[in-house]
């Protein structure tokens, strides 16, 4: 080989080589994408063997949530959401959640407070649930999303705000001090013969909240067996078709509902399960 034609290589191998030693990676942000890894359909719950026989004869529900922030024995590979469900359950909640189990768990999202505009739930005036979120929730909005507080669907009419009117003075004093919600959260309840209330219910919910998911964490309407399975195999392929709904749950998985006994699956509990 030439002196020439040896040059020429070598210099080739240099560059190849440079071209080839990648800059370092630069620091990936730890906030989740808004876009779900799981299917929208999930499961609420109080006592998880309930829930993991549900989960066990239907492939719909991927997630699940039980107004807790432990899952309390929820099979495994069924995403967990957790949840501060109000003041009462802070102590609880701080032991359960914090930077290393929200990332040792893989948490991707936590629910805000239950039902702040119902007397008998968390009851929560906006200010109050306002200042709980910045304190208890919005320190973690760095590592998972965030939703609202979840509120009924009442349209109030006595002294205190309900349903989304609540909802829309919690988001207006939630952006004037700054806090974080990635998702708004609401629950509805009705009878099998009014889907058109719910589906324009979720359209409301959906204007109050503007550019956020919205996730029905709890709906359920009244009737007969074969009532609820046919409002069901009506509003299912509805919700799951809707951009905006992000994650939907019936209420509930227990017995007398979902379930016809403990092992056994109701007639709309199939349909859900199934569908």
């Amino acid at each position: 080989m030439n002196l020439i034609l040896y040059l020429c290589c070598l210099a080739k191998l240099i560059l190849a080589r440079e071209c080839s030693c990648s800059s370092p990676p630069r620091t990936q942000s730890p906030v989740v994408s808004n876009s779900a890894a799981v299917g929208k359909r999930g499961l609420a719950y109080n006592e998880a063997y309930l829930a993991n026989n549900f989960l066990k004869q239907g492939l719909k529900c991927s997630w699940a949530y039980n107004w807790d922030s432990s899952d309390n024995g929820l099979l495994k590979g069924v995403e967990f959401v957790p949840m501060l469900w109000g003041q009462k359950t802070v102590p609880q909640f701080q032991k359960n959640i914090n930077y290393d189990s929200l990332r040792e768990k893989k948490y991707k999202y936590i629910l805000g407070f239950n039902e702040p505009d119902h007397p008998s739930q968390a009851n929560m005036p906006v200010e109050e649930a306002v200042d709980a979120h910045i304190v208890y929730l919005d320190k973690y909005a760095n590592v998972t999303l965030l939703s609202s507080p979840a509120v009924t669907s009442d349209e109030g009419g006595g002294p205190q705000d309900r349903g989304l009117d609540w909802l829309r003075k919690f988001l207006d004093l939630c952006d004037r001090r700054g806090c974080n919600v990635d998702f708004c959260a609401v629950h509805w309840y009705g009878n099998t013969t009014q889907a058109d209330n719910l589906f324009s219910f979720l359209r409301d919910a959906h204007s109050t909240c503007p550019g956020k998911p919205i996730w029905l964490t709890e709906f359920n309407a009244t009737g007969s067996s074969a009532e609820v399975s046919s409002f069901l195999r009506k509003v299912l392929p509805v919700l799951d078709g809707l951009d905006f709904i992000q994650r939907y749950a019936w209420f509930m998985a227990t017995t007398g509902n979902l379930l016809e006994s403990p092992d056994t699956l109701s007639e709309y509990g199939r349909v859900y399960a199934t569908l």
